[in-house]
């Protein structure tokens, strides 16, 4: 994984720490298994519901789509399309993630049938 290099970097780091560990399911309650690689567990917020802003009109959508936010620091590797997420016993499989460029990474979710 990129290692955090920037003082803004780091900052970012610290704050979603924080918030992960307020809003998060708690310590490595998330397992990921990413394309070809074993399955780890890592802590993240998970959002069954999401709040997204159409860029057209910039009126907000709520959407039933779940996601699910981590720290790039404590990832293996950047998640991808088709990467497994199992929380809450529930099994996800990615959509295409969102970097924030800034040490943050959110993935939208399916739920595997």
């Amino acid at each position: 994984m990129p290692v955090t290099q920037t003082p803004w970097e780091e900052m970012v780091d610290r704050a979603m720490q924080t918030c992960i560990s307020v809003f998060g399911d708690g310590p490595a309650s998330i397992i990921v298994t990413h394309y070809g690689g074993a399955p780890y567990a890592v802590d993240g917020i998970f959002e069954a519901q999401s709040t997204v802003v159409d860029p057209s009109t910039q009126l907000k959508i709520m959407s039933n789509q779940p996601q699910v936010s981590f720290r790039v620091s404590q990832l293996q590797q950047m998640p991808d399309v088709d990467d497994e997420f199992l929380i809450r016993g529930v099994s996800y499989r990615a959509d295409t993630p969102i970097f924030d460029g800034h040490g943050t990474v959110t993935v939208p979710l399916t739920r595997n049938s």
